[in-house]
This record gives structure tokens, C-alpha cells and sequence, in this order.
């Protein structure tokens, strides 16, 4: 059985290494930590999916042979004062592979779980990129797989793939298509870590108690504090889940630090509020289309597409809201919408015209196709 590739790259990535990336990209080491966790599996993840897509094991094998080597030289370059040029050049890498509006719809969604900006979490996935490719090399050299066989490698591994990334996470990435290639696999980690998060409900509800009343006491001392209660509830619930699971003997490699979001709340006043929104927007759009698309999947006859019909025309209500909040952006960060779109709609297009070809189906679908099409067109020319 091949070794897991998860635990293979987290080892090759030392605490010293993780302190010298938050250096370089200037975060807090909690921080980076908590979003190389998360980065990792998301990486593999999506190197999985390229290669279940016809042509896609070549072209992430011919990827991966450039990257021999890299582990070593990423050791002298990161702290060394070369991380600019590889972060450059991990982003070139996964650019190529996953394209530029999959890209950043994972920074943002990494970012959001981690607590940091959109630049420096797309930074961090430039100098990570090298790194995951790296590993997945070395283990195809040293079992002498071809294209064919890397991809057998990768799609053996969905199972400890989807076990290491949040089920939040998960969600959040899956309209993407980036998690193709792990199946149902990661809808089976989201259910179990639900499952978990339900076996310790009251611990983390008196957590939570515990922190409204410490905020109820705020706002009567100080009305300026009572807007950042959300944030100190769900610290101080994180810490007594935290607590409950170091007891318990659970593994935190994953998700070690989940307080990244409430260190970051002056972060989101004045110059780093445009990061945030757009981080925000990128993670809700990424939802919707994951949703429009799930709904689309079910559609088979006239009765599943009345079933159907209340979830897409509320797909459509949020994405009016997505056009509307992208309309303030500046040009540059209208893009990577405008991107993910892109990246989306020939899967999307796919479904709308199965639907269409039917005619009990198309009668009753296409206004809301129609909706659909035109927001997500609005979208992709934003």
C-alpha cells in the first residue's frame, strides 16, 4: 500500500520552514501554520483532479519531473531571501495546472480558513506548490509509475486526502472542481467531522454561553467591544474544543490554530478590507456554483426538476448579491470572479443543455436556466 501522501509532504515541511515562510510573507506563524494544514490536502486534491481529466495524468507527470530536486533547493531559498521568485514560480506551476480562476478561489477560501489575506495566501501556495509536486515525484520515481500509474497513485490516496481538510473546508471548495478526483470522498469526511462536532455540542454550547455572557458584560462596559462578540464566542468555544481533543489524543495537524479569523479583526478595517471582501465574495460564489450545480446533477424528470427549481432560483438571488458586492471591487480583483466563472461554466453549460435537451425538463427549467445564465454572464464580465 503507498504511503500516506499527506503525512509524506507534512514531514518534509519542518516547524523551521513554516517559521521562515510566515517571515518571509509576513504572518503570524499560527497563522501560516493553520494554512499550510489546510493547503496540503487541498493541493493534492486538486493534482488529483487534473489527472482524472483525459490528458490530465501526462500533463501533471511531465509537471512533477521538472519539480526533481526542488526540496532541497526550496531549503536554501525560503529564508534566504529568495521567496519571492518561488513563491512566482509555484504560482506559474499551479496556474498551469489548475488554471488562474481555480487558483484564486482556493487562496481565498484558504485564507478564510486561515485568518490572512488573499496575496499572502496565494503566496503561500506559490511556495507549497513546489513542495507537494516534489513529493509526488520522488514517489513516482522511486515506484517507476508512468502517467497511468501517478494517476492510480493519486487516486488511491482520496481517501487520506479528504480526511485531512476540514469539512468547512471542503464545502466551500467543492463547486470548484478541484475536488473532482476524490470522488464522494470528501463529502464522507464532511459528514464524520459533522458527526465529531456533534459527539462534543455541549461542551463547545457552554463555550459559547460562557462567551456571551463575557460579551453581554462588554457592551454594558463598552459599546465598542460588542461588535467583536462573535468572534470571542467562537475563540473561547474553539479553545474548550481544542482542549477536548488534545484530550482526547486527536491528531492537529490539521486546523491546529482556529482562532486565525478573530486575530485579524483590525485587519479588516481600512487597507486590508478589500482582501477580505474579496476573499468573502470568492468563497460565496465558490458555494453557489457548487450548489447550482449539485441541483443540475439531480435533474432527471419533471417531478426532480420542481424539486429543483426553489434551490436554483435561490442560487440565482445570490448571485444578483455576488454582482452587486463585485461591482465595488477594484478591476483587478473583479478578475479573479470573473475567472472563476469562466472555469465554471463549461461544466455548468454541460448540465443546462442535458436539462434543456429533455422537453418535460426544459419546459419547466429553462426560465431559471435562462436567470442563471445571464447572472453568471454578468459575472464573467465583471
Amino acid at each position: 500500500m503507498a504511503a500516506n501522501l499527506v503525512s509524506l509532504i507534512m514531514q518534509s515541511i519542518t516547524p523551521n520552514m513554516i517559521s521562515k515562510m510566515a517571515s518571509a510573507l509576513d504572518l503570524d506563524r499560527g497563522d501560516a501554520q493553520h494554512a499550510v494544514g489546510v493547503s496540503v490536502p487541498a493541493i493534492l486534491a486538486s493534482f488529483a483532479s487534473v489527472a482524472s481529466q483525459p490528458g490530465g495524468g501526462q500533463q501533471l507527470s511531465n509537471a512533477v519531473a521538472q519539480q526533481a530536486g526542488i526540496l532541497d533547493q526550496l531549503k536554501n531559498a525560503i529564508g534566504g531571501g529568495g521567496e519571492k521568485a518561488l513563491a512566482e514560480s509555484g504560482t506559474s506551476l499551479l496556474s498551469s495546472l489548475l488554471g488562474g480562476g481555480a487558483l484564486t478561489a482556493l487562496a481565498g477560501v484558504v485564507g478564510r480558513f486561515a485568518g490572512i489575506d488573499a496575496g499572502a495566501s496565494k503566496s503561500l501556495l506559490g511556495l507549497l506548490g513546489p513542495i507537494v509536486a516534489g513529493v509526488v515525484g520522488q514517489q513516482q520515481r522511486s515506484a517507476g509509475l508512468d502517467a497511468k500509474g501517478l494517476t492510480g497513485l493519486l487516486t488511491s490516496q482520496k481517501d487520506h486526502i479528504a480526511a485531512a481538510m476540514p469539512s468547512g473546508f471542503a464545502s466551500l471548495l467543492g463547486g470548484t472542481g478541484l475536488l473532482d478526483g476524490l470522488g464522494d470522498s470528501w463529502r464522507s469526511g464532511a459528514a464524520t467531522a459533522s458527526a465529531a462536532a456533534r459527539r462534543v455540542s455541549d461542551i463547545s454550547g457552554n463555550a459559547a454561553a460562557s462567551a456571551g455572557q463575557m460579551a453581554y458584560a462588554a457592551r454594558g462596559t463598552s459599546s465598542g467591544l460588542w461588535r467583536y462578540w462573535p468572534y470571542l464566542a467562537a475563540g473561547l468555544a474553539a479553545l474548550f474544543l481544542g482542549s477536548y481533543f488534545l484530550g482526547q489524543g486527536t491528531n492537529q495537524n490539521v486546523a491546529e490554530r482556529p482562532l486565525g479569523p478573530a486575530n485579524r479583526v483590525n485587519e479588516t478595517v481600512g487597507v486590508g478590507a478589500p482582501d477580505l471582501r474579496l476573499t468573502n465574495l470568492t468563497a460565496e460564489l465558490t458555494s453557489s456554483i457548487g450548489a447550482a450545480r449539485s441541483a443540475l446533477q439531480g435533474i432527471t424528470d419533471p417531478a426532480s426538476a420542481r424539486a429543483a427549481l426553489p434551490k436554483l432560483q435561490q442560487t440565482a438571488a445570490q448571485l444578483d448579491s455576488i454582482n452587486s458586492a463585485a461591482s465595488q471591487l477594484a478591476p483587478n480583483a473583479r478578475k479573479g470572479i470573473s475567472s472563476l466563472v469562466e472555469r465554471s461554466m463549461p461544466m455548468l453549460n454541460q448540465l443546462f443543455d442535458k436539462i434543456l435537451a429533455t422537453p418535460q425538463t426544459a419546459e419547466l427549467a429553462q426560465p431559471t436556466i435562462n436567470a442563471l445564465r445571464a447572472r453568471l454572464d454578468a459575472l464573467s464580465r465583471s
